[in-house]
């Protein structure tokens, strides 16, 4: 005779157990992976679309050739960063070989700052080879008043944020706008070279004290006397 083993189908199927419980974790898990690398995906070619979108916004709205105006379009914007105060980057210190260069980030002595209210309502130009020039000023508005006028080279502007000036030599009406309209804040500082002095001598010049002159001290003894003689007048009288 012949004898028959056989194995229990529930010992067989105990033991399966384990083996599909860590194929359906693993298969689970990899599933979350699948969906979360999905989302990414599709988040980052969002934002690249969006991106893509403003520099093309800004690209168009700007003119590329030398010679060709464009106004300012920034507003005023409220600037969250405000109460920080953001130090110039390489520190106060002009380096000597970014004199003239795109990398200064100070202001040359020549050049006066002008500090502006937003809107600017100036018109600008592009010579030279990527150079900025003001060609035109909105009368009115605080750059007019502040004296900016045609003519004048626009060397450094306001940064994004804070205090720090960022060059505006060779960088082409297209950067340069760019630039301009990222401005945070009510106001923003103008570096202008090669202004017409004659008409910032007259614009300032009605501002400046005059001499003095012998009608002028005439006038002011005689105010003097009617006021002395007032004053004595009521010291003799008797208010109570």
């Amino acid at each position: 005779k012949h004898s028959v083993f056989s194995i229990p189908s529930r010992t067989c199927c105990s033991a399966s157990l384990p083996i599909m419980a860590i194929s359906r974790r693993s298969g689970s898990l990899l599933a979350r992976l699948v969906v979360a690398a999905a989302l990414a995906l599709v988040c980052w070619r969002a934002s690249l679309c969006a991106l893509d979108f403003v520099l093309a916004g800004a690209a168009a709205g700007a003119p590329a050739a030398a010679g060709v105006r464009a106004s300012s379009a920034v507003q005023r914007r409220y600037d969250i960063f405000g109460g920080l105060n953001f130090k110039p980057v390489g520190g106060e210190e002009q380096d000597p070989d970014e004199v003239g260069t795109r990398s200064q980030r100070s202001v040359d002595a020549g050049a006066r700052m002008v500090e502006c209210q937003l809107p600017l309502g100036v018109e600008f130009e592009e010579r030279d080879g990527g150079d900025i020039y003001i060609a035109g000023v909105q009368q009115g508005t605080d750059a007019w008043e502040q004296g900016v006028r045609p003519g004048a080279h626009l060397t450094m502007l306001s940064a994004t944020f804070g205090d720090e000036m960022w060059t505006a030599r060779k960088v082409g009406m297209t950067q340069f706008m760019q630039t301009l309209n990222s401005r945070f804040g009510n106001t923003i500082v103008l570096a202008l070279e090669k202004e017409n002095q004659s008409i910032l001598d007259n614009i300032f010049g009605a501002f400046a004290s005059k001499p003095e002159t012998e009608e002028d001290r005439k006038r002011k003894a005689s105010m003097n006397d009617v006021f002395a003689a007032e004053e004595a007048r009521l010291q003799d009288k008797n208010f109570w």
